[in-house]
């Protein structure tokens, strides 16, 4: 009867190498995707130290397959055209907030103008040169206030 290597026994290799075919293959799922010993260490969901001092070899096989695959991984292997769209639904969104942005500018000022005297109300948390201080509502103010 013949045992199985100790890549299949320990769990630490395990992950190292589903990890390692997940990467190769372009369908990440806890890394970005990157083709690093670092991103490798994330993507297996172990320290780092496990690849560069427990399981040297394994860091060295997935080095080199990834230099034998020679190609960008599919996830970064996006076409132009695939990140247009993004682009252009950004432009229109940005628009959008602009135009709102000048409405809600112009509201303001209409509700700003008006009532006050000279015709003009300031929204302003700071008070004016020689006016009277500004109160909160229900708040003396401290010359106001007797000891």
């Amino acid at each position: 009867m013949t045992r199985p290597n100790q890549a299949e026994q320990d769990p630490v290799r395990r992950k190292i190498l589903a990890a390692m075919d997940r990467l190769l293959d372009g369908t990440p799922l806890r890394s970005t995707g990157r083709m690093s010993v670092s991103q490798l260490a994330v993507e297996a969901g172990l320290e780092r130290w496990h690849l560069t001092h427990q399981n040297v070899d394994l860091k060295e096989l997935f080095q080199a397959r990834v230099k034998a695959a020679d190609s960008t991984p599919a996830v970064f292997a996006r076409e132009p055209s695939e990140l247009e769209e993004p682009k252009k639904t950004q432009a229109q969104q940005l628009v959008h907030c602009t135009e709102l942005e000048e409405r809600l500018a112009l509201r303001i000022g209409d509700q700003c103008s008006g009532a006050g005297e000279g015709g003009r109300r300031h929204w302003s948390a700071r008070p004016e040169p020689g006016g009277p201080a500004p109160q909160t509502a229900g708040i003396p103010s401290r010359s106001a206030m007797t000891w």
